[in-house]
């Protein structure tokens, strides 16, 4: 999926999360050419970086999404097959992984030993699909939230993204997720 795909789902889901109740339809009308698999994935992002966060404010926002991209998925009549649902769970592993380890990295102020000791844990994530989930973080940074969570997530990120890239950590398949690190730099 290319940067500015992904930079226009963004946009229209600040845009469904602004407005007013009963104006989704409207506003998904608009950005027909948006709706895909790819826009779903894409609030499922936004909705899993909401969860993470601790207000009721972010609590409300992530089921605004989840109910927009559920019924979104029904209209679009998006099999649920047993390969669909395995991915889908796949995907939701990695993105309930990259919440721990951004929470633990920003909890122990970057302390090497905690963050490492996670992803020892978690060997089997360390690769181009954590990369690819890490930029949609990136890139969904400055699209929602406060201005303090997006500072924090962003934080976050750029110490996970150095304590990878300073190559101390060398188990598992590091290098798909080394090459992403200016994916936490937004380059």
């Amino acid at each position: 999926m290319n940067e500015q795909r992904q930079e226009a789902y963004f946009i229209l889901i600040q845009s469904l999360l602004n407005c007013l109740s009963g104006e989704e339809a409207q506003i998904l009308s608009a950005n027909y050419d948006l709706i895909d698999v790819g826009l779903l994935q894409a609030m499922d992002t936004v909705a899993a970086v909401f969860s993470q966060r601790k207000s009721e404010k972010a609590a409300a926002r992530a089921n605004r999404l989840i109910n927009l991209s559920n019924q979104i998925a029904e209209v679009l009549k998006i099999p649920q097959s047993p390969e669909t649902q395995g991915e889908t769970e796949k995907l939701d592993a990695y993105v309930e992984f990259l919440q721990q380890v951004l929470q633990a990295t920003a909890d122990s102020k970057g302390d090497v030993q905690v963050v490492y000791s996670l992803l020892t844990n978690n060997i089997d994530k360390l690769d181009e699909v954590l990369a690819e989930k890490l930029r949609q973080w990136r890139n969904g940074i400055t699209e929602v939230g406060t201005d303090e969570e997006k500072y924090l997530l962003a934080i976050s990120i750029c110490v996970f993204s150095d304590l990878i890239s300073f190559g101390m950590f060398l188990q598992g398949n590091v290098w798909e997720l080394y090459k992403g690190i200016p994916i936490g730099y937004g380059q």
